[in-house]
C-alpha cells in the first residue's frame, strides 16, 4: 500500500489529550489555572481542532471544568475527595472479591515481589517510584478481577485523585502506613479471607482518604490565593 494512504497509528487528537494529560499530572498546569485552547495548541505546535477534542475529553474525565468561556484545570474541594474516595473504595472492595478467587501463586509471587518493590523505593527516598509500585498494587488487583468494566470504571475514579496527589507530600509514618497496610491485605489475600481482605481495604481507603484531605487543607492555607493562578493565554501569561 501507498504510504500517502496509511492511517495514523494514533490520532493527533489522542496525542494532544496525552501530552496535555502529562503536564497536568506533572504539576506543568496546575489545580485552578486556567488553560485556552489556542494557547495549548501553540505550544503543542497543532492546530486548534485536535486540542479542542482533547479538552473535551479530559473535561468528562473531571481534570478540566467548564464555567461559561472559561475552562480552568480541576480544583477538587474536600467533598470532591470524599466522593471519589467513597467510589473507589466500593469499587476496590467489589474487584477484590473477585480477585481472591481467581489469583493462582505465581499471583500471589507477583503481588509480592510488588510490595517487595515498594518497600525498596521506600528505603532509599524514592517516591515516584514508591507511587508507582503502590498503583501497581491496586492496579494488579483489579485486573485479576478479569472484569474490564470494573478495571474503566476504577480508572475513572481514580484520574481525578491524581490532581491531589501531585500537591501533597508523604512523610515517613505515612509510608510505613500504606506499605504495612498492603501487606495486611496481600496477608489475608494468601489466606483465603474474603472478610477480613476486603475489611483491610476498607481500611487502607478510608486512612488514605484522611490523610489526603488533611494535605489538601494544608496546601489551601499555604496557597490561600491558588484559585487566582496566572491564567495560560495565547501570550503565555
Amino acid at each position: 500500500m501507498n504510504e500517502s494512504f496509511k492511517l495514523a497509528r494514533e490520532p493527533l487528537y489522542d496525542r494532544a489529550y496525552k501530552a496535555i494529560l502529562q503536564m497536568i499530572l506533572d504539576g506543568t498546569l496546575k489545580a485552578g489555572q486556567r488553560v485556552t485552547e489556542a494557547f495549548l495548541a501553540e505550544l503543542l505546535t497543532v492546530s486548534p481542532t485536535p486540542v479542542r477534542e482533547a479538552m473535551r475529553k479530559l473535561e468528562h474525565e473531571g481534570l478540566l471544568q467548564s464555567v461559561g468561556n472559561t475552562v480552568r484545570i480541576t480544583r477538587l474541594s474536600q467533598r470532591d475527595v470524599e466522593q471519589l474516595y467513597s467510589c473507589r473504595q466500593a469499587l476496590e472492595v467489589i474487584g477484590l472479591r473477585f480477585a481472591i478467587k481467581k489469583l493462582n501463586k505465581e499471583d500471589l509471587q507477583k503481588l509480592d515481589q510488588i510490595l517487595n518493590e515498594a518497600e525498596q523505593a521506600a528505603a532509599r527516598n524514592d517516591f515516584v517510584q514508591l507511587v508507582r509500585k503502590n498503583t501497581e498494587f491496586h492496579d494488579s488487583l483489579i485486573e485479576a478481577s478479569q472484569n474490564s468494566w470494573l478495571m474503566s470504571v476504577v480508572g475513572f475514579v481514580r484520574r481525578p485523585l491524581a490532581l491531589v496527589r501531585i500537591q501533597i507530600t508523604f512523610n515517613q509514618r505515612e509510608v510505613t502506613r500504606i506499605l504495612g497496610d498492603h501487606r495486611t491485605i496481600l496477608k489475608w489475600i494468601e489466606k483465603r479471607d474474603i472478610r477480613r481482605a476486603t475489611l483491610a481495604m476498607r481500611e487502607h481507603m478510608a486512612a488514605d482518604c484522611k490523610y489526603m484531605i488533611q494535605e489538601l487543607k494544608e496546601v489551601s492555607q499555604r496557597s490561600p490565593d491558588g484559585d487566582n493562578a496566572p491564567a495560560l493565554t495565547e501570550a503565555g501569561s
